[in-house]
């Protein structure tokens, strides 16, 4: 472990251009030493997210539960020529829960889609980010 560190020294001396007789450069830390930091931070970004999303998704489903109340209420003539066609009360609810998660479901593909497409062009117009934006499969299921 000291050799390496050893080494890792010598090369950000030649890269940064400091001289030998200088004092000594404590860029080497060991990964031990930031294991219980890291578990903080990751754990803080974790809470931090779960509230953020939870918060997202109160809001798209008031937003979704105000478009269907719009819905019902300027279709309550096609609901009840429906229902006196012979319609049921529960055929009706499935009418609007069916559209309520197409809406969804179709809104959900599109952010996904845009997504990428936006990462993908981040990645094409700035190679040199050091932080490149990948995606996985979880990404998509979340």
């Amino acid at each position: 472990m000291a050799e390496a560190q050893d080494e890792i020294r010598a090369v950000l001396r030649r890269r940064r251009h400091v001289p030998y007789s200088a004092p000594k450069i404590s860029a080497c830390r060991q990964r031990r030493k930031w294991r219980p930091n890291l578990k903080q931070i990751t754990g803080s970004v974790a809470l931090l997210t779960a509230v953020v999303s939870s918060i997202g998704l109160l809001v798209g489903g008031v937003g979704v539960m105000n478009i269907m109340l719009m819905s019902v209420t300027q279709r309550t003539r096609e609901i009840g020529v429906r229902k006196a066609i012979g319609a049921r009360r529960s055929d009706v609810i499935w009418q609007f829960l069916t559209e309520a998660i197409v809406l969804t479901g179709s809104g959900g593909v599109i952010g996904v889609i845009l997504g990428i497409g936006i990462s993908l062009l981040i990645n094409l117009f700035l190679p040199r980010l050091p932080l490149r934006f990948r995606f996985g499969l979880w990404s998509w299921l979340s």
